[in-house]
This record gives structure tokens, sequence and C-alpha cells, in this order.
């Protein structure tokens, strides 16, 4: 009896490790997968930003809005 329990045991662990050793390689490919979509997103993200830059004179709230990268804050205009 007890040697039938070692042997449960035993299958029981080997089993565990390999479920451990499959969501390690899941876990890793997720990862993979979503670093290039935040990749993506973040070159979308830079395209669109650049497009939407506003020249010297322009309204603004921020700097970033601005090609200059300056906003007067009193004035709300690109500077």
């Amino acid at each position: 009896m007890i040697l039938l329990i070692a042997a449960v045991l035993a299958v029981a662990l080997i089993l565990v490790s390999k479920m451990q050793d499959t969501a390690k390689k899941g876990a890793d490919a997720i990862d993979k997968g979503a670093q290039k979509l935040f990749s993506e997103i973040n070159d979308t993200s830079a395209l669109a930003t650049k497009a939407a830059k506003k020249a010297e004179g322009a309204a603004c709230t921020k700097d970033s809005q601005c090609e200059s990268g300056s906003c007067d804050a009193y004035l709300k205009v690109c500077t």
C-alpha cells in the first residue's frame, strides 16, 4: 500500500513539474506578444503626435502640442 501511495505521489510531482514548465513557456510567449503589441502602439502614437504638432502662433494648451515644444501658458499659443 505504501508503495502504491509513493508511486501516485511521484506521478503527481512529475505532472506538477511539467505543468509548471508549460505555464512558464506560456507566460514567456504572452510576454513577448505583449511587448510587441506595446511597441506597435508606441510607434503608432509617435506617428500620430508628430502629425498633430502645431506651428508657431497656433493655439495650444501644453508644450507637447507645439512643434517647438514650447507653449506660452499665458497667451496659450505655440512659441
